[in-house]
């Protein structure tokens, strides 16, 4: 087998898995909780992103990269890193522009 067909199986097999694991364990949990809270715990996931940083790492990865690609996701995760804490605080702090969609569904 080819490591095209490996890549797109173990793809896939995530994609399953991880799916599974979000419909039978993660959405109930979610739906028990408070909105705020929900969304909390959503969030702390996007957090660690901030170890895109190792992209700008010498010798970390193949030097044919361009480095523009690897500072734009670099920075772009770090930024994204920055905005998932500062969501949380904001929610946490109760501030009152947190959350600006509707309160009813």
């Amino acid at each position: 087998m080819n490591s095209v067909a490996i890549f797109w199986m173990q793809l896939l097999a995530s994609v399953v898995v991880f799916g599974l694991v979000a419909a039978w364990y993660v959405w109930p949990a979610l739906i028990r909780l408070p909105r705020k809270s929900a969304l909390i715990a959503l969030l702390f996931v996007h957090v660690p992103r901030y170890v895109g940083m190792t992209l700008l790492v010498t010798g970390m990865i193949d030097p044919k990269l361009p480095g523009e690609f690897l500072s734009s996701a670099a920075y772009g995760d770090l930024l994204e890193a920055a905005l998932a804490l500062a969501s949380i605080l904001a929610l946490r702090s109760n501030w009152r522009f947190a959350m600006l969609a509707p309160t009813e569904i």
